[in-house]
């Protein structure tokens, strides 16, 4: 599974996440909707609601590692992914 697949299920399935970034430190909430490159018009991210009336935007070149909030299941930990080497 890919970061974008795991943000596309909890959105339709409500799950809370708690996503660790590169430069931003830890959002922690349940993604709402696609942000099509109106945040950054560079990067890809979702949206994530952090409560009521407060959202953020994961973007999805800095996730490091995804966590359920409720089970604390690791539902992909990038930096632990094997990478590609160009031969």
């Amino acid at each position: 599974m890919e970061v974008v697949d795991i943000l596309d299920a909890a959105m339709y399935d409500g799950r809370e996440l708690k996503v660790e970034t590169i430069a931003r430190g830890t959002i922690t909430g349940t993604p709402y909707a696609v942000d099509e490159l109106e945040t950054d018009p560079d990067r890809l991210g979702y949206y994530v609601s952090l409560g009521e009336t407060r959202a953020d935007t994961v973007f999805l070149d800095e996730v490091t590692r995804i966590t359920d909030e409720k089970t604390g299941e690791v539902l992909i930990d990038v930096k632990a992914m094997p990478r590609a080497v160009a031969v």
